[in-house]
């Protein structure tokens, strides 16, 4: 595929990129007996890119900048017994546009311990490219010395079967990852990978499978996201040590989804997914809950006057999406109407996404998404 976009903002900001898209998987598979099966194959994906940004009359260029992630794989299903079974497997990924390659080892297990549950686990090493794709790693906003980022990865599960529709997942897991890039002034090179990363929590999912009246699932999750900075990750942080563990920007401890799609009849459906998200960390604006001031003589503005790093999070997140469907024949083809409302909450409750102050930020407002209808046809012949 290809991808191509430009945009300016009021003359202070433009952009013009060129993004061929180039992307191959493919997985060779054999049975070397019974209770062996193994696994080879290459997962590709090439990108060269030509942009031109200027920022405040201030051009840069990139021309024929590849991004790339070429990897192959290998793995193999050993059915160890009636009960276990073990899944080793081997990746390699190589990053063009870092000139560096990284080799991850995995392993899976599963164990059949009766008909109702069945024991999960996996360990393994990961990576990937600097985040964020392009900005990280570009000659003049970035640092395009990045290494890849790294992670290890450990789950333990239990998949518990209900009855012959209702099924449940349980699933812990840690996370772990290092050489991640964070925003710094030192030498000019704008980027330096040295914050690591750690992620826990515990994952639950019910589901209904389908049958010809209904279908739907109920998910849970707990987690905690964190991260450890080797520099001062914020001015306004007073009390600090490279040691510490900070909450990340986007942790969100309990996320609550509940999907459903009833079949009314031969011709009508309607569902729904229902989604309950623990806000974001921010830290709170001293101005605003505090009367705490702050002016700025020489440039005549008020500066906001911030409290204890990501101390206090913006409120729940909420959103209701529904669809009705009308299905009908006709012409040698199936036919079918939908309308997709998305965040039909809006008039009840706009789940905030960020705050706009005033003036001296003593008020502010939050902002969040628009309820969005969408109407279509579908034809199948």
């Amino acid at each position: 595929g290809n991808s191509k976009e430009s945009g300016h903002v009021f003359g202070y900001f433009r952009f013009k990129s060129d993004t061929p898209i180039y992307t191959l998987r493919d997985e060779l598979q054999w049975r070397l007996s019974p209770r062996i099966r193994a696994n080879m194959g290459l997962d590709m994906i090439w990108a060269p890119v030509d942009y031109e940004v200027e920022v405040i009359g201030w051009p840069a260029s990139l021309e024929d900048m590849t991004f790339s992630d070429q990897a192959v794989y290998a793995n193999a299903e050993l059915l160890i017994s009636d009960r276990l079974s073990l899944t080793p497997g081997v990746r390699h990924d190589y990053y063009h546009h870092l000139d560096e390659g990284k080799t991850s080892l995995r392993l899976t297990g599963r164990y059949h311990l009766n008909d109702a549950h069945t024991l999960t686990a996996a360990a393994g090493t990961y990576n990937q490219g600097p985040q964020p794709i392009g900005h990280s790693t570009d000659p003049i906003y970035g640092n395009p010395s990045l290494p890849p980022t790294l992670a290890t990865h450990v789950t333990f599960g239990d998949e518990w079967r209900l009855s012959s529709r209702v099924s449940a997942k349980v699933e812990t897991y840690y996370n772990t990852q290092s050489q991640i890039p964070s925003l710094t002034d030192s030498l000019d090179l704008n980027f330096l990978p040295d914050t690591d990363g750690r992620m826990y929590g515990l994952e639950m999912m019910v589901r209904y499978h389908p049958t010809d009246r209904f279908f739907g699932w109920l998910s849970y999750s707990f987690s905690r996201s964190e991260r450890r900075y080797a520099r001062l990750p914020n001015p306004d942080v007073e009390v600090w040590s490279p040691d510490d563990w900070l909450p990340y920007e986007y942790d969100q401890t309990h996320h609550l989804e509940a999907v459903g799609s009833w079949n009314l009849g031969p011709s009508w459906i309607i569902g729904g997914r229902l989604q309950f998200v623990s806000g974001n960390p921010n830290s709170p604006n001293l101005s605003y809950t505090s009367g705490a001031y702050e002016f700025d003589a020489d440039t005549g503005d008020y500066v906001p006057v911030e409290g204890a790093y990501l101390s206090d999070r913006m409120d729940p997140y909420f959103r209701l999406d529904t669809r009705v469907e009308k299905r009908f024949g006709g012409w040698g083809a199936d036919w079918s109407i939908y309308l997709d409302v998305q965040n039909a909450n809006y008039f009840v409750y706009n789940s905030p996404e960020g705050y706009v102050y005033n003036y001296d930020f003593s008020k502010r407002k939050t902002y969040g998404w628009i309820i969005l209808p969408a109407l279509g046809l579908k034809v199948e012949f």
